[in-house]
C-alpha cells in the first residue's frame, strides 16, 4: 500500500461491489489484518505470562514489558505487529473503495507510523523520560487516538449503504473505545484519586484491547461486505 498515494488522493466515498468470493481472510489485506492482530494478541498474551512475578498489570503499563529480561523483544514484535494489521486494514478497506475520506486515511497512516515507531523506541525503565520514551509515549497516544476516529470514520462513509448493521457497530466500537482512552487518560491526572490511578495499567489493557477488537471489525467488514454480496 503507497502511504503517499493514500494520504494525497482525492476524497470520494465511492463502495466498490465486493468479490463475493472473497472470505475473512482471503484477500492480503484479510491475511495481513488477521495475521498481525493474531500475533499482537499471542505475544501480548506471553509477556504477560512470563513477566506475571515482575510486573503487576494494575498499576504498570505495557510499554514496561520491554524491560522483561530475555522476553523484552516480543513487546516491540508485538506493537510492530500491529501496524501489519493495520496495514492490512487499509488494504481490504481501499479494495472495497472505503479509503475515499482523507481523514480516514489519515487515521490509518498516523496509526500505522504511531505503531511502528512505539514499537522500534522503547521507554526507559526508571528516571527521566529519554527521547526515545518521549517518541514511544506520544507514538503510542496517536494510535490510541487514531483507531476509534477511524473506525468512526468507516462508519460514516457507509451512511446511505446496505451495511446498516456493520456500520453501528463500528460506531459502537469507536464509542466504547473513546471511553475507555478516557479513562486511562483520567488515570494520568495527579488531581484524581489515588485509587483510580493505580488502576492505569489495567485501563491500558482494557484499551487496547477494545482497539484490537475494533481493528478486527474493520479488517472483518470487506468480508462481510462480501457475504451480503452472495445473499
Amino acid at each position: 500500500m503507497d502511504v503517499a498515494n493514500i494520504a494525497l488522493a482525492p476524497s470520494r466515498t465511492r463502495l466498490v461491489a465486493p468479490n463475493p468470493h472473497d472470505g475473512a481472510i482471503g484477500t492480503t489485506g484479510g491475511a495481513l489484518g488477521f495475521g498481525g492482530l493474531g500475533i499482537a494478541v499471542l505475544l501480548m498474551t506471553y509477556l504477560h505470562v512470563v513477566a506475571s512475578g515482575l510486573i503487576n498489570p494494575l498499576d504498570r503499563t505495557m510499554s514496561d514489558y520491554v524491560h522483561v529480561p530475555g522476553s523484552g523483544w516480543a513487546f516491540g514484535a508485538s506493537v510492530l505487529a500491529i501496524a501489519v494489521a493495520t496495514i492490512g486494514t487499509g488494504i481490504g478497506l481501499a479494495r472495497v473503495g472505503l479509503l475515499g475520506s482523507r481523514l480516514l486515511r489519515l487515521a490509518l497512516v498516523l496509526t500505522i507510523v504511531g505503531a511502528l515507531l512505539a514499537g522500534t523506541f522503547p521507554t526507559n525503565a526508571s528516571g527521566p523520560l529519554t527521547m526515545a520514551a518521549e517518541i514511544h509515549r506520544y507514538s503510542a497516544g496517536v494510535v490510541f487516538f487514531c483507531v476509534p476516529i477511524a473506525a468512526a470514520l468507516t462508519g460514516i462513509a457507509l451512511r446511505g449503504s446496505r451495511y446498516d448493521t456493520a456500520r453501528r457497530w463500528l460506531f459502537v466500537g469507536a464509542a466504547i473505545s473513546a471511553g475507555a482512552l478516557v479513562l486511562f487518560l483520567g488515570s494520568h491526572f495527579g488531581s484524581l484519586p489515588e485509587g483510580f490511578q493505580a488502576l492505569r495499567g489495567l485501563f491500558q489493557r482494557l484499551l487496547l484491547a477494545i482497539e484490537l477488537g475494533v481493528l478486527a471489525m474493520l479488517t472483518y467488514l470487506p468480508a462481510h461486505m462480501a457475504r451480503r454480496t452472495r445473499c
